[in-house]
């Protein structure tokens, strides 16, 4: 439903999109949609805890031993790759719509908690360690911003151009500082750009 709705609001644009279309389109009734969201701007915001998925499985599947960064990075680029135009395109609507950015906003502390969640499974510590929690939100909020940041710039050199800025954005944080994360190796302070034939 989430993406059926994004969908409708790139064809028609929020103002001519109902939550009776979004039920149509996805072809369940208006009470179904309604055991899930309370209106088309929480479902609409709901399509960002599926991207999340993305950086969620990325970290579950990360070797044992790879360094945080590495793992963040890769987490953040795959979104890059896979999803501009439609993030770009929530992004845009969050910025016109006041209800969509307040539920937008609201998410954010679930998403950080699921977060905070994967990488202390990852980290081997407790998820409401408070370290953890503040990293996950910081984690969260330097990805959309680099990401908001490639884009208005034009995304100048492409994939490189937003490793960059992920690099700069965690080079503010000491990773070895948290929890668990001591006795991983030190990751390289600059990223090499990879090649759209590699994984």
């Amino acid at each position: 439903m989430a993406d059926a709705a994004l969908a409708l609001v790139a064809e028609r644009g929020y103002d001519h999109v109902t939550v009776a279309d979004i039920a149509e389109r996805v072809g369940v009734s208006r009470r179904t949609f309604s055991n899930y969201f309370s209106g088309k701007a929480e479902c609409l915001v709901a399509v960002s805890a599926g991207w999340l998925d993305d950086v969620l499985q990325t970290v579950r599947q990360a070797p044992a031993r790879t360094p945080l960064i590495e793992v963040l990075a890769t987490a953040l680029e795959r979104l890059a790759t896979d999803l501009p135009h439609r993030w770009e395109l929530l992004h845009e609507v969050c910025e016109a719509e006041p209800e969509v950015q307040a539920m937008s906003t609201a998410l954010e502390t679930e998403l950080a908690a699921d977060l905070s969640q994967a990488l202390g499974e990852f980290l081997d510590v407790p998820a409401d360690d408070l370290q953890l929690r503040l990293f996950a939100g910081y984690a969260l909020l330097a990805g959309g911003e680099c990401l908001r940041d490639w884009f208005d710039a034009g995304r100048p050199d492409g994939l490189l151009g937003f490793q960059q800025r992920i690099a700069l954005a965690f080079s503010f944080i000491d990773l070895t500082a948290l929890p668990g994360a001591a006795s991983r190796p030190a990751a390289p302070t600059t990223r090499p750009a990879r090649s759209d034939g590699e994984n």
